[in-house]
């Protein structure tokens, strides 16, 4: 079951072996361990392409992958 994030209430989370699957509006800017998961929603203009976001730093660094439109 997914709950939302007590740091940042807009974010929906599930943790499956320590790394975070994350859902919410906006780029992720929150602390996750590294190789955690977030799922952008929101679809403003410039997120066509930056849908799906990776952990590099088990920090506040996360990694959009992007893809063609």
């Amino acid at each position: 079951m997914a709950v939302a994030s007590a740091t940042n209430p807009a974010v929906d989370q599930i943790t499956v072996g320590g790394a975070l699957i994350s859902t919410g509006s906006g780029a992720p800017t929150f602390s996750a361990a590294k190789g955690s998961l977030y799922v952008r929603t929101d679809t403003g203009a410039s997120t066509t392409a930056t849908r799906l976001y990776v952990n590099s730093t088990g920090a506040t660094a996360w990694v959009a992958i992007t893809t063609a439109s």
